[in-house]
């Protein structure tokens, strides 16, 4: 039986204008885990801010080359070979800011109704208002804006790698709603949403697409962050949503996630991990859950090497093409402006790592260029 083969080449660049340089990073070689920033959650790309407000532009895009080979060719329902281009990522980061970062703006110019929102933090409301134990260091956000929820930015990485195809959610999840952060605690910030939430597909939740409002029930999410040590994080989340289209009481979905990580040396661990249960769906009730583990060493500032893998199921009630497990092995190379990461993964049709070969199981090479001018 012969292998499959996947190269795909992925070129990713960004560029800034009308102030001072920004950064988008592929995988911070010398980063240590870090909590979120208190007075934002955008993108690093959009992330720098002036010291006395402005207006920022950030350009990110990408171009895909993929080659496909069917593990077993022979087989009738292996696929055929392939050659294709395709494009995950094209956006136009706006960013305005009012005195420093009292109150921001954000939107992806070209998918306004995928990504905008409105920042603010308790310092425009005074400096008696930040005197207020705990509630004088909240800051909010509103608009369609990403879900906080897990260990991500743009992208989650349940399932031990980027999913582009939106299998488990939306590629860029995010939601109509209202956000507010607060530091409970020295070490522990809490981040309460509201949004519409899921829709439905007439019998069963569309994970897929956001804010199809039942106009009954609103998502509820909430995220706390402790970190114990400049060096060590937890993360655990909570989703409660009610999606059906027929405001059935039995209609009710929730969510429960947790994300750790630590940096010992020059060794980085990171794992996470979420369950989905589904009530109310048709022909019966069904469960999600996906999980990622990486280990990343660092030479210096400039490279080093990442080891990641996990699986997803989003569907218990069918074993199919849609159960994945993925492991992979990174270098990441920092010269200059550029970040280069260079990955190989082996993906399989399954939910369990290493399980018995199919069709569909392939190989895959990556690379990835990004430029920060």
């Amino acid at each position: 039986m012969k292998h499959l083969l996947l190269t795909y080449l992925l070129l990713a660049f960004g560029a800034t204008a009308l102030s001072a340089q920004q950064e988008f990073s592929l995988d911070d070689v010398a980063s240590t885990p870090a909590p979120t920033p208190a007075r934002s959650r955008m993108p690093a790309a959009a992330a720098s801010s002036p010291a006395a407000g402005g207006i920022k532009t950030n350009l990110y895009a990408d171009a895909d080359l993929r080659v496909t080979v069917p593990f077993a060719p022979e087989d009738p329902t292996a696929p055929p070979p392939s050659l294709t281009f395709l494009q995950n990522h094209t956006a136009i980061l706006l960013k305005a800011l009012y005195n420093g970062d009292q109150a921001s703006m954000i939107v992806d110019a070209l998918h306004a109704d995928s990504y905008f929102e409105l920042g603010v933090n308790g310092s425009l409301l005074g400096p008696d208002f930040l005197k207020i134990p705990v509630l004088g260091t909240s800051s909010f956000r509103f608009g369609r804006m990403l879900v906080p929820f897990g260990d991500f930015e743009f992208h989650h990485l349940y399932g031990g790698y980027v999913d582009e195809s939106g299998l488990l959610f939306n590629k860029l999840w995010s939601d109509l709603g209202v956000s507010w952060k607060l530091t409970l605690l020295d070490g522990l910030e809490s981040e309460l949403f509201v949004g519409n939430g899921f829709g439905s597909t007439g019998s069963n939740p569309a994970f897929q697409s956001a804010s199809q409002d039942n106009n009954l029930y609103k998502a509820v999410v909430e995220r706390f962050r402790w970190q114990p040590t400049p060096a060590t994080y937890v993360l655990l989340s909570g989703y409660l949503n009610q999606w059906g289209a027929n405001d059935k009481p039995e209609n009710w979905l929730y969510m429960a996630g947790l994300d750790a990580g630590t940096k010992l040396g020059p060794v980085g661990l990171k794992a996470g991990g979420f369950f989905n249960q589904n009530f109310g769906a048709t022909p019966k009730d069904y469960f999600r859950y996906a999980w990622y583990a990486e280990t990343k060493y660092t030479f210096d500032s400039a490279l080093a090497l990442r080891l990641r893998g996990g699986s997803m199921n989003p569907d218990s009630r069918a074993k199919d093409d849609t159960d994945q497990a993925n492991a992979n092995l990174a270098l990441l190379w920092n010269v200059g402006p550029l970040a280069f990461e260079f990955m190989y993964s082996f993906n399989q049709e399954t939910y369990f790592l290493f399980d018995s070969q199919v069709p569909n199981n392939y190989h895959q090479l990556l690379i990835k260029c990004l430029l920060n001018l």
